[in-house]
C-alpha cells in the first residue's frame, strides 16, 4: 500500500488475466481507495490481523489499528471484495482462536488462516494445532473443505510431508527494509544479496541456483514435522480427516511445501 503505483499494478495485472490479490494490514485502507481498487480489478484482499483485543493490535501496528482493520474489511465486503484474513498465532494471541473464528463467521470473512510463528517451540505448535483441531470439529458445519477426495489414511498425509522441501526463494521471496534478500521473512541468516547493490531479478535466479535448488527442509523450525503430526494422530478425527484429504488432493504432486502451509491452520467459510 506505499506503492505510490498500487492502482497501476492492480489495474496491469487485471488487464493481463491475473488474479490481484492484496495482502495488507489494512491501516491505510479507507473507502476511497478500496472503491478505486475495486474499480481496477482488485478481486480480494487478506488482512493480516494479530488480535482482536484492541491493546494488542494497537501496541503491534500502532493507535486505532484494529477499528481501521475492521473498517476497511466492512467497506471490502460492501464493494464485494473477497475478505480473508491471516492470524499469526503465539503467545500473545494463543487464547483468542475461539473468538477468531467467530468474529470471521460474523463478518463474512471467507478464509481464515493461522500463520504459527515457526520460531515457536514443537511443544507450543503441538498446542496450537489441538487448539485448531478442536476449531475444526466444533465448527465443522460452517466450513468447506476444498478439493474434498477419499481420506486414504494418516500414513499418506505424513508420507506427502516427508517427501517435500523448503519452497522458500523459489515460488516467493523477501526483502527485507535494509534491501537483503532472503528466501523467507524468518530466515535472516542466508542472505542472497541486497536490492541496493544489484537487481532482484539477479539476486533471485543467483540465490536459487547457489543456495535454494539444493535446499531439504525448513531451516529454521527446529523440529521435525513428521515427528509432530506422529505425535498428533490420535486428534484427527473423521472431521478432521475430510480436511486431511482435502489438503493432500491439493498438493499431492506439488514438491515444495512450507510448514506453515500444513493443513488444519485453513478455515474456509461457506
Amino acid at each position: 500500500m506505499l506503492h505510490q503505483d498500487i492502482l497501476m499494478l492492480v489495474r496491469e495485472a487485471s488487464r493481463h488475466g491475473l488474479f490481484p490479490y492484496l495482502m495488507t494490514n489494512g491501516i491505510l485502507l479507507n473507502e476511497k481507495l478500496i472503491k478505486k481498487l475495486k474499480q481496477e480489478g482488485l478481486v480480494a484482499i487478506r488482512f493480516t490481523l494479530d488480535s482482536l483485543s484492541k491493546q494488542i493490535q494497537d501496541g503491534l501496528k500502532g493507535e486505532g489499528s484494529l477499528e481501521k482493520i475492521i473498517q476497511a474489511m466492512n467497506l471490502s465486503n460492501a464493494e464485494e471484495i473477497g475478505v480473508n484474513i491471516n492470524v499469526p498465532v503465539g503467545e500473545h494471541n494463543y487464547a483468542e482462536l475461539d473468538e477468531i473464528v467467530q468474529f470471521c463467521i460474523s463478518n463474512k470473512v471467507r478464509t481464515l488462516r493461522f500463520s504459527p510463528l515457526v520460531d515457536s517451540s514443537q511443544d507450543f505448535n503441538k498446542a496450537v494445532i489441538k487448539r485448531i483441531i478442536s476449531l475444526h470439529e466444533k465448527y465443522v458445519e460452517k466450513l468447506y473443505y476444498n478439493d474434498y477426495a477419499e481420506y486414504k489414511g494418516y500414513q499418506d498425509f505424513l508420507k506427502t510431508i516427508e517427501s517435500s522441501v523448503c519452497p522458500g526463494g523459489i515460488i516467493s521471496i523477501n526483502i527485507n527494509p535494509d534491501g537483503n534478500v532472503t528466501k523467507c521473512p524468518y530466515d535472516d541468516q542466508n542472505i542472497l544479496g541486497n536490492i541496493n547493490n544489484e537487481s532482484l531479478y539477479s539476486i533471485w535466479m543467483g540465490g536459487y541456483s547457489s543456495n535454494v535448488k539444493s535446499a531439504d527442509k525448513c531451516s529454521v523450525i527446529n523440529f521435525d514435522p513428521v515427528d509432530l503430526f506422529v505425535e498428533l494422530e490420535e486428534y484427527f478425527s473423521k472431521d478432521i480427516k475430510r480436511c486431511i484429504s482435502a489438503w493432500v488432493a491439493q498438493i499431492e504432486n506439488k514438491k515444495k511445501l512450507c510448514y506453515r502451509d500444513l493443513p488444519c491452520w485453513y478455515f474456509t467459510f461457506l
